[in-house]
């Protein structure tokens, strides 16, 4: 018999409370997939090449570009070019910013 062992990634009540029906659906899957892979690892950031992205979303890298994008104008996420070199994709690192997400879910 296999035995369930719980675990779990603690995200802000803002990210659900304000910013959830501020986003698209996508843009909501991209954040919890970076929140997943940072907080979930006990750090604010997060190293990914664009096909890891477009996996773990089921997006396309179209997608992915505009969703990041969209995310870093809301200033819920930061990217910077990483020092990981991939052959034929990109790798940056993603840091969230939590004192805006924070700060307006407060204000509702």
């Amino acid at each position: 018999m296999s035995r369930f062992e719980p675990n779990c990634t603690i995200v802000p009540n803002a990210i659900f409370d304000y910013w959830m029906k501020r986003l698209t659906c996508n843009e909501f899957g991209l954040l919890m997939v970076i929140i997943r892979w940072s907080l979930g690892k006990n750090s604010n950031s997060v190293e990914f090449y664009t096909k890891q992205l477009e996996k773990l979303t089921g997006q396309s890298k179209r997608s992915v570009m505009k969703n990041v994008h969209s995310l870093i104008v809301k200033k819920l996420i930061n990217r910077t070019k990483s020092k990981i070199e991939v052959v034929g994709d990109e790798v940056h690192k993603y840091e969230l910013i939590f004192e805006n997400a924070i700060e307006e879910g407060e204000k509702e």
